[in-house]
């Protein structure tokens, strides 16, 4: 994945709050704008697939400018993987199993 372009080139929908300036890299070093909204996506009842949390994203306030600081963000690496479904055309659990864990050997891990 090219960490440097903006994540909304890849993706059909505008996901935050300055699509233009995320890029992928951004939303795994944690440095979108967004602080954690950590119940949005997590309690009793919720199961979001990774395309509905990256579309819900833009309607979450943020609390910075993107790049200006750090901010611990689950929804983000959730977003990640749908921007790594939609480029590499297969379910995020699948590009982690043989990309990542098959080449390491891994029988088994909970992610």
């Amino acid at each position: 994945m090219a960490g440097f372009y903006p994540a909304a080139l890849a993706l059909p929908a505008a996901l935050l709050p300055a699509p233009a300036l995320v890029a992928a890299r951004d939303l795994l070093a944690h440095r979108t704008c967004l602080p954690r909204h950590d119940f949005g996506w997590y309690g009793p009842g919720v199961d979001l697939e990774n395309e509905e949390v990256a579309r819900l994203l833009r309607y979450l306030p943020a609390t910075r400018q993107v790049r200006q600081t750090w901010q611990y963000n689950n929804l983000c690496y959730s977003t990640a993987g749908y921007l790594a479904e939609h480029l590499l055309v297969v379910e995020w659990a699948e590009a982690v199993q043989q990309r990542i864990l098959d080449p390491l050997g891994m029988k088994s891990t909970v992610f």
